[in-house]
């Protein structure tokens, strides 16, 4: 939209001059509604399952077409009732550059098993975007801990808030590994 001149202005008043820029690049984000399954009652799931499903004789492909129906919409209802919902607000969303880098790789990787010719050049490009997300989502992931840690207060439970950032929480110890490759077991010596 264009700005407009004022010619005459009333000496009382000061003119306003409204400038919109409209940019096609700005998109609303609406936020992404997710089941919270780990708070689920799953009491109360079973109870509403158990109570409105009724299933009839099935003798035709209408009724097992209805049922089916009906088996949904169950669910269904018994999901919104039982099982909280949250919106997550571009919490942990990628850039949209990262996201780009996804989806050529999955398509790089579909195109790999596929195609037997030219593999050694689309395993380059594998490899080397793979190598991209990874950096990407550590940087991602590094800038979010190091804002965590920058909202620690210093009191009496600042080292344990600070473990509970940097504990893993599905840390797994590897197995054991000799010089030529193979898995180390417990062997007894004699």
């Amino acid at each position: 939209m264009a700005s407009a001149s004022v010619s005459e202005v009333n000496p009382d008043h000061c003119p306003v001059e409204y400038i919109l820029e409209l940019n096609s690049n700005l998109a609303y984000e609406a936020p992404v509604v997710r089941y919270v399954i780990e708070e689920a009652n799953w009491v109360k799931f079973q109870e509403i399952i158990n109570d409105e499903l009724v299933l009839g004789p099935l003798t035709s492909e209408d009724d097992i077409d209805s049922c089916i129906e009906h088996l949904t919409q169950v669910i269904n209802h018994a999901m919104t009732e039982s099982i909280p919902v949250r919106s997550f607000i571009g919490k942990n969303d990628f850039p949209s550059g990262l996201k780009h880098c996804i989806k050529q790789k999955k398509r790089l990787r579909r195109a790999f098993f596929r195609n037997k010719i030219k593999r050694a050049e689309m395993k380059e490009e594998i490899v080397r975007l793979d190598k991209m997300i990874i950096d990407s989502i550590n940087i991602k992931n590094s800038k979010m801990l190091l804002n965590k840690l920058k909202q620690i207060k210093p009191n009496h439970e600042m080292y344990k808030n600070i473990n509970k950032l940097l504990k893993s929480s599905n840390s797994m110890i590897p197995a054991l590994k000799s010089r030529n490759g193979s898995l180390m077991g417990s062997t007894k010596r004699t």
